[in-house]
């Protein structure tokens, strides 16, 4: 109850003449909270606020089906060349001793990290199948033979992820369309 009403319930109480002005020190006020949902009380039937009308009609239901978002990306339809520049896989990448797969849309697990406010970068190659070290040595000749420096790279074998000191994404991701990923 509000403090109005408490004090208001007080004052008829002692006007009725209940209690005894005596026992009136032992009277206790518990302040309750009308804020929550549940302890308030409703104020009239739904339909009063609610200017909703309920449709099973097929005709109508697919009109708000076309606006709910997709539960799976849909497969890409084969193209010579995409407008964004995508490349799918080719079949020959599968019989290789080793296996990029690709996330859910259909794009490289490739990944620039930055830390220590932007000064340091690593560039993360996950999601790596079969023979990782295999994957990494040919990955740090190339990266070696592009840019004429020593590539750092470090395997997290378990996680199945390459981390490669530097961002290297742009190099990463050519060689991997080069090996057909």
């Amino acid at each position: 109850m509000a403090s109005r009403e408490i004090i208001n319930r007080c004052i008829q109480i002692f006007a009725n003449k209940q209690i005894s002005f005596l026992r009136a020190e032992k009277i206790m006020i518990e302040s309750t909270r009308s804020s929550s949902y549940y302890g308030s009380k409703p104020l009239g039937p739904p339909e009063m606020y609610t200017g909703v009308e309920v449709s099973k009609l097929p005709e109508e239901w697919k009109y708000v089906e076309r606006l709910l978002p997709k539960t799976k990306v849909p497969i890409p339809v084969p193209k010579q060349e995409y407008p964004s520049r995508w490349v799918p896989s080719r079949d020959g990448a599968v019989k290789m001793p080793y296996f990029v797969e690709r996330t859910r849309n259909h794009m490289f697990p490739l990944y620039v990290n930055e830390s220590h406010r932007g000064r340091s970068r690593t560039t993360v190659v996950k999601k790596v199948q079969g023979n990782i070290w295999l994957f990494q040595e040919e990955l740090k000749k190339y990266l070696e033979e592009r840019s004429g420096k020593h590539m750092f790279l470090r395997v997290h074998e378990v996680c199945q992820h390459v981390y490669i000191k530097g961002d290297n994404g742009s190099m990463v991701e050519e060689w991997l369309l080069e090996k057909g990923f």
